[in-house]
This record gives structure tokens, C-alpha cells and sequence, in this order.
């Protein structure tokens, strides 16, 4: 198991390679990923719940992109690929803030976003999620 998963995150780092040369917080983020072992309960519980999350998002529901999800003990990435005319409408559902507040309640801060040209030319994302304690964010914030 943990072969597979040293394997698939060096494949998403080759494929963010663009990425992680206009962002060096993605890098720094992945790479920190790359590096933490993995709580295994926590590691499964988020990775159904971001699953199900994105799934059901705007932009990549019904695409057939479902995306990659690894989590170790503190953080989540997120990636996949799209197709380009749903590149803005992702964009927008990831970062509105009603989804931001269902990961703060939840216990996942939401960090570093990226969307573009992956390394083979097609359009990609990638997203991080830092472990917190749950916060309900005040109404009107």
C-alpha cells in the first residue's frame, strides 16, 4: 500500500510539474505530503469525504474526471484533470464560500489552489486541505 502510494503521488508531482513551477507553495505543500506518514482513519475518512465533496461539484460532476485524492496525518491534496470548458466552472465552485465553509466545519482548512496546463498540455487542478479542529463560521462572514 504505501508502494502505491509513493507511486502515485510521484506521478501527480511529474504531471503538476507546471504547477509547482508557477507556485512554490504547491511544490512545498506536495512535497510535504510526499513526506508525512499517513493516519490511517483519518487518511480513509477524509479521503471519502472529498471524494463525495467533488464528486457532486459543479465542473466535474457527470465530467467522468473523478479526481485523486491522498491524505496522510495533517493534509489532503486533491487532483485531476478537466476538460477546458469546465475549468472556470470548477474554479468557481472550489473557491465558493459556502464550500470553504463546509471544510472549515468539517476540520479541513482550506489551502493552496492551482488550475491550468498540466505537463501533457491538458487542464488540471490541484488543491490542499491543512487538518484543523472544526470552526462554524460566523453567519455573513
Amino acid at each position: 500500500m504505501a508502494d502505491s502510494r509513493a507511486a502515485e503521488l510521484a506521478r501527480i508531482s511529474d504531471a503538476a510539474s507546471p504547477f509547482f513551477g508557477y507556485d512554490p507553495k504547491l511544490k512545498s505543500l506536495h512535497d510535504r505530503l510526499r513526506a508525512e506518514g499517513r493516519d490511517e482513519a483519518w487518511a480513509t475518512r477524509s479521503e471519502t469525504m472529498l471524494a463525495r465533496e467533488y464528486a457532486d461539484m459543479s465542473g466535474i460532476k457527470g465530467t467522468g474526471h473523478a479526481p485523486q485524492i491522498h491524505c496522510g496525518t495533517t493534509l489532503c491534496e486533491v487532483s485531476g484533470s478537466l476538460d477546458f470548458p469546465e475549468r472556470g466552472i470548477a474554479m468557481k465552485s472550489v473557491q465558493a464560500p459556502e464550500f470553504s465553509e463546509r471544510m472549515w466545519s468539517r476540520g479541513y482548512h482550506p489551502m493552496n489552489q492551482g488550475f491550468g496546463p498540466g505537463k501533457d498540455g491538458r487542464q488540471m487542478f490541484i488543491g490542499y486541505y491543512r487538518r484543523e479542529a472544526p470552526i462554524n463560521m460566523p453567519e455573513g462572514q
